[in-house]
């Protein structure tokens, strides 16, 4: 018998779960930590970013990996441009379209993001099997195409 009621009760308590911890670790966290100032979305955008380097992103990409609206990508693209973490370059093949490309600061924090993201990982599926896993990713996605 399953301790949740519904499958959307326990999506949020997943959800909540991993807002708590990330809070926990953020206020743990020294003010001199390179990271401490970052959202944990623009540390989502630098990891994710950095891991897809040797491709051209736009905001549409980021979009559809994150699931979310245009607006929401515009404000925190906005942000981390203000910021210096990120600045868009045109690309020669389609003058309307600006790939997104990390600043050295951003690129800096690459490697510490990529770090903090496989140990936050490792934590969440510990004692997980690769058939649990992948049955996981299947819902999920699953259920996204279902409300998308």
């Amino acid at each position: 018998m399953s301790r949740f009621c519904s499958a959307p009760f326990a999506i949020k308590a997943l959800d909540n779960q991993i807002k708590r911890y990330m809070h926990h670790l953020h206020h743990h966290s020294p003010p001199a930590d390179p990271m401490y100032h970052l959202t944990e979305m623009q540390r989502a955008v630098i990891w994710y970013l950095g891991q897809h380097r040797d491709q051209d992103i736009f905001q549409r990409d980021l979009e559809k990996a994150f699931h979310m609206r245009r607006s929401t990508a515009t404000g925190i693209l906005q942000l981390m441009e203000r910021d210096d973490l990120l600045f868009r370059e045109p690309v020669p093949y389609d003058g309307r379209l600006k790939k997104l490309c990390l600043t050295e600061k951003a690129i800096s924090l690459h490697q510490e993001a990529a770090l903090r993201h496989i140990r936050f990982e490792e934590l969440l599926i510990q004692g997980l099997s690769q058939e649990e896993l992948d049955t996981f990713y299947r819902v999920i996605g699953k259920m996204i195409d279902n409300i998308s």
